[in-house]
């Protein structure tokens, strides 16, 4: 099935303008063929079900990829679940930096959603009354601000640069699940952005990459903790996300020269 349209739609930023000239909701056989092309526009293809490969990567529901003007790329269906996904081209003046600033990666690549259902819905009735010529300019400009702003995220932190903003998010969400089994690609996930682009923006930001900013995180809190004589080295080491002691002891030693058991002494 899928539903097709031709119809501008706009989004203003001040001088700045964003439209969708095509889309579709499209299920795949396995044997379509090969999509292999140079984006003449700004493509995003937000995966719904099934699987299938975009440029060496392998994608699922609830992933997407997007691809800027000028850009190759090549993606097909997985011959034993195809994908459906939902496909979108936008141009516009600025229309790589408006999804930009809503944290999608700054070069053509992976990111994650987390708003399946609700462009599960929107999509479809867009699609349909654009196909049937019915809808009007009101409509079509508040269905497309609907689908960009699903890309923002909540809460930013006022006074930073707009793409400190999603270090300050990770950093947050660092803070609330450091005492889990965390990994960086959890945290993008979180933060909604190409993992390697989130690495890139702690390093220009904190002067590490993501996976150093949680591990010393980790330490930090640890240390306060083995200052309390009442708690195990082992307790301590749960506490900050780490199932072995043994391999706690020897991540506190690389970042303090000193294992968890001196530092209690000292």
């Amino acid at each position: 099935m899928m539903f097709l349209y031709g119809k501008m739609i706009l989004i203003e930023r001040g001088e700045e303008m964003l439209y969708i000239t095509h889309g579709a909701l499209e299920h795949c056989s396995a044997d379509k063929e090969h999509i292999k092309i140079i984006c003449p526009g700004v493509w995003i293809h937000y995966i719904t079900d099934g699987k299938g490969y975009f440029n060496g990567n392998t994608l699922g529901a609830g992933q997407a990829f997007i691809v800027y003007k000028n850009d190759f790329c090549e993606y097909f269906p997985d011959k034993n679940d195809p994908w459906t996904y939902i496909w979108m081209r936008f141009e516009g003046e600025d229309s790589e930096g408006l999804f930009q600033s809503c944290g999608i990666p700054s070069a053509s690549g992976v990111f994650s959603y987390d708003h399946k259902e609700r462009l599960g819905v929107l999509a479809p009735i867009v699609f349909s009354e654009l196909t049937l010529q019915r809808a009007n300019r009101s409509f079509t400009e508040a269905a497309a601000k609907m689908i960009l702003s699903m890309h923002i995220q909540p809460n930013l932190s006022e006074g930073c640069a707009w793409d400190e903003k999603w270090v300050v998010l990770a950093k947050e969400f660092i803070a609330s699940n450091y005492h889990k089994q965390l990994t960086v690609e959890q945290i993008a996930d979180e933060v909604h952005i190409d993992r390697q682009y989130l690495r890139n923006l702690f390093v220009k930001y904190t002067g590490m990459p993501t996976k150093r900013y949680l591990d010393c995180y980790r330490m930090e809190k640890a240390a306060k903790l083995l200052a309390i004589k009442d708690i195990s080295v082992g307790m301590v080491a749960s506490s900050v996300g780490y199932t072995d002691q043994l391999s706690f002891s020897k991540a506190f030693k690389k970042h303090f020269g000193v294992s968890p058991s001196e530092s209690r002494n000292r």
